[in-house]
Parts: C-alpha cells; structure tokens; sequence
C-alpha cells in the first residue's frame, strides 16, 4: 500500500470522510474547498436518510457539511429530477 492511501485512510477516519473525498482531498491544491463535493452516491444517501426522518443537521453531521448545503443538495437534485420530467412529457 502506497503512503497516499495510507493518508486517505487517515483522512477517513479522523475526519469522518467518504474514501473519495479523502482521495479528493489529497488531490486538490485546495482541500478545504473539496468537502463542498457530493458524489451522486452521497445524495442518493442524504435523500434516503431524510425519507427515513433525519433531520438535514444529522444528515449533514453523517457527511461533515452544514445543514443548509444538504437542504439545497436535495431540494436542488428533486426541482431538477421534476424539470427534466416535466420536458420529457411536453
């Protein structure tokens, strides 16, 4: 195993982050921009947690983000899910 999947597995368990975005992270010439990304797993996962009754505070604790960035993640991701179904029918 090479040193930077070592700092990868540092970075995801101290700092609580997803392997990608510890990859991402390490990658980035600006790291504390990269926790702004979310994988379509991760919405996937935020969108499922909600239905479930978590608040977006919790939500937003599970992936290290604040609540308003998971609120907009969702509702942006649903408003363009329902647009691109409702240019389908027309």
């Amino acid at each position: 195993m090479n040193q930077e999947n070592y700092y990868a597995l540092a970075l995801s368990i101290i700092g609580g982050y997803l392997p990608e975005t510890s990859f991402a992270k390490l990658a980035s010439p600006h790291p504390d921009l990269v926790k702004r990304i979310i994988l379509p797993e991760d919405l996937t996962l935020m969108k499922r947690y909600r239905k479930q009754g978590l608040t977006y505070k919790q939500i937003g604790d599970i992936f290290g983000l604040g609540m308003d960035v998971v609120y907009a993640r969702i509702k942006r991701n649903v408003g363009n899910k329902r647009m691109k179904e409702e240019s389908a029918i027309v």
